[in-house]
């Protein structure tokens, strides 16, 4: 009866996965860590050596000191809560499982099981978080091209600049969504 839960979550935990925020699992339930890390250490490598670190040492004297430590920080924290989520990773699919155990306890009550609208409601949360993606690049592409008038190389440090705000976000909707399901069970 898990396979249904994770099937249902199966589209929030991939695109996760592949921001980082927990483990491949190719074949379903097969947990691949090293893997993982190892995609963690070669995305942030490259990152932070090719992007933040020129960009955050050229930014250091341009820009206020505030602005400079809100972006710091966000970017020190995103790299933390993945290393949380790769930590609880083993935690969150024991609360899976025990979900599933107590949606199987209401349905020998009597209560339907609503799987296939939980995964309608996950796409829908995936769909409006690629479009806040879109619109967050589009709005910094159309300020530094027509604004700073930057070149192709400009925009793209732009745009890789929100990558960190962008794990906060789709770590928020994955533990929002989890505790949403513990919500729903509780009360």
């Amino acid at each position: 009866m898990t396979k249904t839960l994770q099937a249902a979550l199966a589209p929030l935990m991939i695109i996760g996965s592949f921001c980082s925020l927990g483990l491949f699992e190719y074949p379903l339930g097969h947990p691949r860590p090293y893997l993982s890390y190892l995609y963690f250490l070669a995305i942030w490598s490259f990152l932070t050596y090719f992007i933040y670190y020129p960009v955050y040492l050229m930014a250091w004297r341009l820009i206020h000191p505030v602005t400079f430590l809100m972006q710091t920080t966000v970017l020190i924290t995103a790299i933390i809560s993945i290393l949380v989520s790769f930590f609880y990773f083993k935690e969150l699919k024991m609360c899976l499982h025990e979900l599933s155990l107590v949606d199987d306890i209401m349905e020998a009550i009597g209560a339907p099981k609503e799987y296939q609208r939980l995964r309608k409601w996950i796409i829908r949360i995936i769909i409006l978080w690629i479009v806040y993606i879109f619109q967050n690049l589009a709005e910094v592409i159309y300020f530094t091209w027509f604004g700073l008038n930057l070149d192709f190389d400009g925009i793209y440090k732009c745009c890789v600049i929100n990558y960190p705000k962008f794990v906060h976000v789709l770590s928020a909707l994955i533990w929002g969504t989890i505790l949403g399901l513990v919500c729903k069970h509780l009360f």
